[in-house]
């Protein structure tokens, strides 16, 4: 420890304050001056008096402390990066900080404190080490700062570049970096120069990239790259390194579809992580055709036009039959301004054009024939849609029920139509349901929507999936599958009330919308959605129904299939986490269902630049009076405690420094008269009687 010491100092502690000192002084001095005119005897004694009553007046007194140098604080800073992780350099870094953490732990005037960084969520995007230093150091006094030690690759992301030499070694003290990787090392990676976000279905992205080699001799270098496109393929390809390359993608689907690009190995290679790229391609849908046939017109007809029309991605057909074929009308036909509905056009030539069709509140009035909703019946089976939004006609005579299209209908009439207040409410399939799971958006408290006044009473089959309800439990809202189309059916004709805002409304565009984009097959609408997320080392993955017949399988970056077992939670989600160790895509799927994720965004600072680097600090270690030095050239090396007022460079050829505390803590401080009060009074006394016996003689 350090060793203490005593300081000793006189201090002045008048016994009268400054005003009426100087009065005494100017007295004093004056007495004296007269004395000495009117006589010359015993001066000198008469003097001497005067001086201890000064004295006693001035009292004297003597201030003695002991002191000590403080501990000096240093910051040993160990980078967790990704580029720090790779190949050995975590055992060069472990056993870096164990040898650091033996020397220091010999040092008798310096403490160190070890600290982490970047955080585990952070790890892939930037080495950002001089962020928590400044943290951790605002902490200690600037007098006991002994310095910095880190150890790291060199890839640094926030060195500050606006200190001078002076300023850096006030804040940090002497710092040195402890180099890991080795000399000389080679990486070739991959970069993404252009990529889209978005592509429409059925036509091909162009993605660019670059295949860059630290090795100069390399460029010009043909090698092999091989991508893995959406549909599964692969792709084999000659690339020129340091030269643009360019791919067009085929995409497939309107969901996501990933595309991988390999670049093949150096020989010696540093790591081939980053000879991996990765991006993900939202498909979507150019026009969605929507034909909308309303039987009669109605409040709510109006409501479903201005939400087809307000979707830019949606092509609106609409149709109202304003006259059946039989109405009792003598205005010839060339007089009337209504026109025929062309019902061979549409359900016949132009039926398969169109993604969706919705009868609202239609009914069937001898327009379209037989051979017509069997048409339909066939376009649904064959991969098309349809949603009915029936009223009081569903359970009339007149119901598209009692026509060919009545095979694929679902909810069967059940001669009921009821004409009272209802709330809907979710179902227990409807609270897991894409379609239902979160149509309120926290804009209602609860369920607590306003109430519509009229719903129609039906039978569901077991195998239709109801996902909300209303008066009495009766199926509001039905959803399923016909081969490979999907069919909706809507038993109220008031969800108008909710889009009208009567009294607070409900979730009428968030919900319709929905059962549109599922009847159009949207993917993060299916049933059996796979959700993701990404949180520090784990990836979460979520499900809201699990089935049995198709298992959750993954496939890592490297491109091994495991299967993944769910369970299930308090609230009846299914859920598993899988280690995010590996930098790349992940790709989940369970039967049709796909979803994908990309661990550490690619060309990233941390990702682009991966080899040992020295260069990025050796100026701030040099102007802080530090050293560098590789983490496989430690051995023998050396931590000693300098006195800064005799060093500038805190190194030698195999020892490192660390600033001594200039910083001192006092142990003990006594305060005393230097002479006691009757010792002055006594000097006084004596000198005066002395002073009288000379004057007599």
């Amino acid at each position: 420890m350090n060793e203490s010491f005593s300081t000793l100092q006189l201090e002045l502690s008048p016994l009268l304050d400054g005003a009426h000192l100087m009065l005494a002084l100017t007295l004093t001095a004056f007495g004296l001056a007269l004395l000495g005119t009117l006589t010359r005897k015993a001066f000198v004694f008469r003097l001497g008096a005067l001086a201890a009553l000064i004295l006693t007046i001035l009292n004297i007194s003597t201030l003695s402390t002991t002191e000590r140098k403080t501990e000096s604080i240093a910051l040993v800073v160990l980078d967790q990066s990704y580029s720090n992780t790779i190949n050995d350099r975590s055992v060069q870094s472990d056993a870096a900080l164990e040898l650091i953490s033996q020397n220091l732990a010999d040092l008798p005037d310096v403490k160190y404190r070890i600290i982490t960084a970047p955080e585990n969520n952070a790890k892939f995007q930037e080495t950002n080490l001089f962020a928590a230093i400044d943290k951790e150091i605002a902490e200690i006094p600037p007098k006991q700062r002994a310095g910095v030690i880190i150890i790291s690759d060199g890839n640094i992301h926030d060195i500050p570049e606006d200190l001078n030499a002076s300023e850096i070694s006030e804040k940090y003290g002497p710092i040195h970096h402890i180099i890991t990787g080795h000399k000389n090392e080679r990486d070739r990676r991959i970069e993404i120069i252009k990529a889209p976000l978005y592509g429409l279905k059925g036509t091909n992205a162009e993605i660019e990239f670059v295949v860059h080699d630290t090795e100069a001799s390399a460029n010009g270098q043909n090698i092999s790259v091989t991508a893995k496109l959406p549909n599964g393929e692969t792709l084999e390809m000659r690339a020129r390194i340091g030269e643009k390359q360019t791919i067009n993608v085929p995409i497939e689907h309107a969901a996501a579809n990933p595309v991988e690009l390999f670049a093949a190995p150096a020989q010696n290679e540093l790591t081939i992580a980053n000879n991996r790229r990765a991006v993900i391609i939202q498909g979507i849908r150019d026009k969605l055709n929507v034909l909308l046939v309303s039987g009669a017109p109605h409040e709510g007809g109006r409501y479903w036009r201005s939400l087809l029309n307000s979707d830019p991605a949606i092509e609106l057909v609409h149709f109202t039959i304003l006259r059946d074929i039989d109405s009792l009308d003598n205005t010839p036909r060339n007089e009337m301004a209504l026109i025929p509905f062309p019902h061979q056009q549409l359900f016949h030539e132009q039926l398969d054009s169109f993604d969706l069709i919705i009868f609202d509140r239609y009914r069937n009035q001898g327009i379209l024939q037989d051979k017509t909703y069997r048409n339909i019946v066939r376009y649904v089976r064959e991969g098309g849609a349809i949603l009915v939004a029936s009223g009081p006609e569903y359970v009339s005579d007149r119901s598209i029920y009692h026509t060919p299209l009545g095979q694929i209908l679902i909810g069967a009439p059940d001669n009921d139509v009821m004409e009272t207040n209802f709330v809907p409410h979710r179902t227990a399939d409807g609270q897991l349901h894409p379609i239902t799971r979160n149509i309120d958006q926290n804009q209602y408290e609860g369920e607590k929507w306003a109430n519509w006044l009229r719903q129609i009473r039906v039978k569901a089959n077991p195998n239709d999936k109801i996902l909300m309800d209303g008066l009495d439990g009766a199926p509001l809202i039905l959803i399923g599958d016909e081969e490979k189309g999907r069919i909706i059916h809507l038993t109220s004709d008031q969800i108008w009330l909710w889009a009208r805002g009567y009294k607070q409304g409900g979730p009428y565009i968030d919900l319709m919308r929905k059962m549109i984009h599922w009847l159009l097959k949207e993917p993060s609408l299916e049933e059996g959605q796979i959700e993701l997320s990404l949180a520090g080392e784990y990836i979460t993955v979520t499900r809201y129904i699990n089935s049995d017949d198709a298992p959750l399988l993954y496939t890592d970056p490297e491109g091994t299939e495991k299967p993944l077992k769910l369970s299930k939670t308090a609230k009846r989600t299914y859920t598993a986490q899988v280690p995010a160790d590996k930098n790349g895509l992940y790709s989940f799927y369970s039967g049709n269902n796909r979803a994908y994720i990309i661990n550490g965004a690619y060309d990233t600072q941390e990702q682009t630049f991966m080899i040992s680097n020295a260069q990025s600090m050796e100026k701030i270690v040099q102007q802080s009076g530090g050293k560098q030095v590789f983490a496989d050239d430690m051995s023998g090396l050396k931590i000693s405690a300098m006195n800064p007022e005799y060093v500038r460079n805190y190194h030698s050829f195999s020892n490192i420094g660390l600033r001594q505390s200039q910083f001192t803590e006092t142990l003990n401080v006594n305060y005393a008269p230097l002479f006691p009060a009757w010792a002055y009074l006594l000097a006084f006394v004596g000198i005066i009687c002395f002073a009288w016996y000379r004057e007599s003689k």
